[in-house]
């Protein structure tokens, strides 16, 4: 699958990159930009450079198309009145003095279309390419093993990514698991949040969206469209994608019932193992840092192959109080890439 970087590095050439006539922005060869995206182009290369400058200062931190979209979501927001943000207006100042920003940010709705253009540029080009097949699942074995391990009771793989790796893996496998919507219904899985509430042996919650999620306006819900090509529906996924902006997110919608299940699995469970995650999220890991300061049994199990470098881009809430969690033996480390670790190691780290 395609790296942040990669995608990063996608966002700001925009190269491929069109408007459909339908608004959304998709893959079409290389000929030339048209305008919005000409447009769009022109913004982010300014906020690229306003958010690196912002970093320069900082601990080490990525910028990346998250960082930009973030910016971008704010800005769009602001202009909107979704959120009141004095703050933001000096930005939009500061930008109305490029020239060639000048001309298309005269008026509001001006503005406001070539934030939200730019927002949706982002969003566009992280589902499609995050869409597209994997080369392979089998790396993450270890973690079928683990589901079918008859010592576990059940299990909740909680995650961030958007793609679907995960559940191709599961059914490569033939594991029986519970995402949170019901049976088919006019070719569509439709969300029911009381499915993570019945037993189910393996959960998936997908804290930030799916590439596979749309919402259906008929219904008035959100669904899982039966189709081979998630790109033939129409349009966008349910996907949060930014920074900080996610958490204002996460109790609307579909986000409310996912993270009142993660917050329930928490309070259950004595041991994680987290993997791929850089403890960027500033809302997950407030829950993580309260989870594990409860009482002394709560331990997590890191599997990363540099926990340094992992820690030099990690938030405070996690980088502050790492070297005393580990000295107190919450916090595990298997310093392997996932496709080199197998579950019994695992297991051993988690049970020691």
């Amino acid at each position: 699958m395609p790296s942040t970087q990669q995608i990063t590095d996608l966002v700001r050439s925009g190269n491929g990159v069109v408007r459909h006539t339908n608004g959304s922005y998709c893959f079409s060869g290389p000929e030339s930009l048209g305008d919005p995206t000409k447009s769009v182009l022109s913004l982010i290369s300014i906020l690229f450079r306003e958010i690196q400058d912002y970093y320069n200062d900082l601990r080490s931190h990525p910028v990346n198309y998250e960082n930009c979209c973030y910016v971008a979501t704010q800005l769009c927001d602001t202009e909107s009145g979704e959120f009141d943000n004095p703050a933001v207006q000096p930005l939009i100042e500061k930008l109305r003095q490029h020239e060639e920003l000048r001309p298309l940010l005269e008026t509001r709705e001006q503005r406001l279309s070539l934030f939200r253009e730019t927002k949706h540029f982002i969003q566009d080009i992280l589902w499609r390419r995050l869409a597209e097949q994997p080369l392979s699942v089998d790396y993450l074995g270890w973690l079928i093993d683990g589901a079918h391990d008859d010592a576990v009771d059940s299990t909740d793989f909680l995650t961030l990514n958007h793609d679907t790796v995960l559940e191709q893996a599961l059914r490569k496998k033939t594991v029986k698991y519970c995402v949170g919507f019901g049976q088919p219904s006019e070719n569509v899985r439709f969300w029911e949040s009381g499915q993570l509430e019945e037993r189910h042996r393996i959960r998936v919650c997908k804290l930030h969206g799916s590439v596979d999620w749309f919402w259906f306006h008929s219904k008035r819900r959100i669904g899982i469209p039966l189709t081979d090509d998630l790109f033939d529906t129409p349009g966008r996924p349910e996907l949060l994608v930014g920074t900080f902006n996610k958490m204002h997110q996460y109790t609307a919608s579909v986000f409310a019932d996912l993270h009142c299940h993660f917050h329930k699995c928490l309070r259950q469970v004595h041991a994680l193992i987290c993997c791929g995650y850089r403890f960027g999220d500033k809302g997950i890991n407030t829950k993580l840092t309260e989870w594990i300061n409860t009482d002394q049994s709560k331990r997590i199990v890191v599997v990363h192959p540099n926990p340094q470098s992992l820690m030099d881009c990690s938030r405070g809430a996690i980088a502050n109080n790492w070297q005393e969690w580990r000295g107190k033996g919450k916090i595990t480390t298997i310093e392997k890439r996932i496709e080199d670790t197998d579950w019994n190691e695992v297991k051993a780290a988690i049970t020691a």
